[in-house]
C-alpha cells in the first residue's frame, strides 16, 4: 500500500468522523478489491460450495456488514479501518462455513450429488463430492478458525488482520501501527500460537 493511499485513507476517516457519507463510499471502494479476493479464495478452497452460493453473494454480505459498521463506528486509524474490513469478511466466511458443513456431511453420507462444472476463464474444472477439501471436518475447522481469530486480543488481532487477511508486508504493518517490525513479528508469532491453542493444536489447511 503506497504512502499516498495511506494519506487518502486517513483523510477519508477524518471526513467519516465529520459525518461525510461520501467518505464511507470511498472507504468501501478501497476495501472492495481485497474483500473480493478473500471471498473468491473461500470458494477455491471449498469448490462444492459453488453449487449452493456464489462468492459474489458472500462478498456482498461482507460489504453490507462493513457499510453498516461504518454507520455505527468511525475508525480513527487506517489500521483500525482495515481491521474492521477484515472482521466483516472473517465473520461472513465463518457464517458461511458454519451453515454448510453440516449439509455437506449429509451429501457425503448420501453418496450422490449433481457434480457442478465451474468455469474460470478458459479453464473448466469438474469438482467431485469426495474432494477432501469439501470434507465436513475441513469446513468446520475453517469456520472455527475464523471465529477464533475474531477472539484474539489487541494488538494481536490487528497484526493478524493486516498480515493474514490484507497480506500487507510486515514493514507496512509496523508503520501503520507505529511499532517496530520486530514487534510485529512478535505479535504475529504470539497470535498464531494463541490461535493454535484455541483450535486445540489444529491448524486448518487454508
Amino acid at each position: 500500500m503506497s504512502f499516498s493511499t495511506t494519506i487518502h485513507l486517513e483523510r477519508c476517516l477524518k471526513r467519516l468522523g465529520d459525518r461525510d457519507d461520501t467518505a464511507r463510499k470511498e472507504l468501501l471502494e478501497f476495501a472492495h478489491r481485497r474483500l473480493k479476493i478473500l471471498a473468491d479464495r473461500m470458494f477455491l478452497r471449498f469448490p462444492l460450495l459453488y453449487a449452493r452460493e456464489q462468492s459474489d453473494d458472500l462478498f456482498q454480505e461482507a460489504m453490507l456488514r462493513l457499510w453498516q459498521s461504518l454507520e455505527q463506528v468511525s475508525p480513527l486509524t487506517v489500521a483500525g479501518f482495515m481491521g474492521l474490513a477484515a472482521a466483516q469478511m472473517r465473520r461472513s466466511l465463518a457464517d458461511l462455513a458454519r451453515s454448510h458443513f453440516g449439509r455437506n456431511n449429509e451429501l457425503n453420507a448420501a453418496g450422490s450429488y449433481d457434480r457442478p462444472i465451474i468455469q474460470s476463464g478458459e479453464l473448466a474444472v469438474q469438482h467431485q463430492v469426495d474432494d477432501p477439501r469439501n470434507a465436513p471436518l475441513e469446513l468446520a475447522s475453517w469456520s472455527e478458525f475464523h471465529a477464533a481469530a475474531d477472539l484474539l486480543s489487541e494488538p494481536h488481532r490487528t497484526v493478524f488482520d493486516l498480515l493474514f487477511y490484507h497480506e500487507l508486508p510486515q514493514t507496512e504493518v509496523a508503520e501503520l501501527m507505529n511499532v517496530s517490525t520486530r514487534q510485529v513479528q512478535r505479535y504475529w508469532s504470539e497470535g498464531r500460537l494463541k490461535l493454535t491453542q484455541m483450535m486445540d493444536g489444529a491448524w486448518p489447511d487454508l
